[in-house]
């Protein structure tokens, strides 16, 4: 292969294959969103980088029934997250990035579910939507070390940065009500027992709660994290990690620290020196710890609630010259909880321009 057409590689195939990376984001904490950067396509250039990426979930739920079986009881939640980026690269290797992400929800969910003579009856199910902008974050982009090759390409690049809270979040006052009405019926029942804010003593009121509908945290978090793209050829894979450090935020609720990650592996089926087009198949997901209200853990008596989901999917990326970058992915999950809110499916995209 020539090596024109390797430094070409250098500074545009690492943008189709790193679009879809994922990151700490501000979205729910049963809900992470890509923090969209395509931090590649910014490799030996100075100026401004501009985008807007989209992710869509559907969630379905699964609340516990007075057997202590685990069924669906027709809850859904349609989550999308549209992010609007702007960077500006003050060297090739050393640049800043503000992510603006405004978010929609739309639910049904049941409310007022409750035992009675030894039956869970179900409540009613409530319609409802919350839209608005979510907690924005600002990051610095760190490209330290590339090598290329005529058949080969190595980079890593480091992400770090704050997300501030921006977004509105009413609807963690539902978690600090949820709180106070089990600890009055747990008191009655088992007095000293330490309640949970997302399950009642005879189960679960439902499956979709406030910290799952709030547009923002309160809180100033921390996001730290890395990727790493190598290719011989036309083979490549990706590599991300990044983890979100959470501290305690609005009505003393504190989502649990989470870690994300993405591996792809792919293969360029158009590489030339106007266009590139890449397919790979990406396995991303996330583990997030326990989250805490007012300083006491929400899973049941005060236990671990961290959870772990695992996607797997396709996707596929476009660049045309070194300015436009286009992808789409798609991930159904393989690893899920079997109680609360689980995701069925994700649709992800994104388009950046550098100028």
């Amino acid at each position: 292969m020539p090596r024109v057409l390797s430094a070409r590689r250098a500074r545009i195939v690492p943008a189709a294959a790193l679009a879809a990376v994922v990151a700490a984001a501000p979205a729910a904490a049963c809900d992470v969103c890509a923090v969209y950067t395509a931090t590649e396509m910014r490799e030996e250039r100075v100026g401004w980088i501009a985008g807007i990426a989209e992710q869509g979930t559907r969630f379905e739920t699964g609340l516990p029934d007075a057997s202590g079986r685990t069924v669906d009881k027709g809850e859904r939640l349609n989550s999308f997250i549209t992010q609007l980026f702007l960077g500006y690269d003050f060297h090739p290797k050393f640049g800043v990035q503000v992510t603006v992400p405004i978010i929609a929800r739309d639910y049904h969910r049941l409310r007022n579910r409750r035992l009675v003579d030894g039956r869970i009856q179900d409540g009613v199910m409530t319609k409802g939507n919350v839209s608005g902008f979510g907690d924005v974050a600002v990051i610095g982009v760190l490209r330290p070390w590339s090598r290329v090759t005529t058949n080969a390409v190595l980079r890593f690049t480091l992400l770090g940065g704050l997300e501030m809270p921006s977004g509105d979040p009413q609807k963690l006052a539902e978690e600090q009500q949820l709180r106070r009405e089990s600890e009055a019926a747990a008191a009655v029942a088992t007095p000293g027992r330490v309640a949970s804010a997302h399950h009642l003593p005879e189960g679960s009121p439902s499956g979709i709660n406030g910290h799952d509908l709030a547009l923002g945290s309160g809180s100033i978090d921390g996001i730290v994290g890395g990727t790493a793209f190598a290719s011989w050829k036309r083979l490549f894979t990706t590599w991300s990690v990044q983890h979100a450090i959470r501290m305690e935020g609005a009505y003393r609720y504190q989502y649990g620290d989470e870690t994300t990650w993405f591996v792809g592996a792919g293969a360029f089926v158009l590489l030339d020196h106007d266009h590139t087009l890449a397919l790979q198949l990406v396995n991303s997901g996330k583990h997030q710890g326990t989250d805490t209200l007012e300083g006491t853990s929400t899973a049941p008596d005060g236990a671990s609630s961290a959870l772990t989901f695992v996607y797997l999917g396709p996707a596929l990326t476009f660049t045309w010259g070194d300015s436009l970058l286009l992808d789409l992915a798609g991930d159904l999950p393989a690893v899920r909880p079997e109680e609360g809110l689980r995701p069925q499916y994700r649709v992800r995209g994104g388009v950046s321009w550098r100028f």
